[in-house]
């Protein structure tokens, strides 16, 4: 499920889905709801894929979040 197989399509991957999350996310801070609304609007990401998208990320040390609750992308500094 996390990378593509003979079952999984590639797109269907959270390794590849996990760079559009990245893209919508570049290098600002934001909130996980505006970040899901605007995935949601532009992408067949259902909520489901989008929490473990992130559990994903952050795993990873992609993403960290600030005590406000904002999400952010930890390999760009700004």
């Amino acid at each position: 499920m996390i990378i593509p197989d003979k079952y999984i399509m590639p797109n269907d991957s959270i390794l590849y889905m996990s760079t559009i999350v990245l893209k919508k996310l570049k290098n600002k801070k934001t909130n996980i709801i505006e970040l899901w609304l605007e995935i949601k609007r532009e992408s067949s990401i259902t909520y489901n894929k989008f929490v473990q998208i992130l559990i994903y990320l952050n795993i990873i040390g992609v993403l960290n979040y600030t005590e406000k609750g904002e999400i952010y992308n930890e390999n760009i500094t700004s």
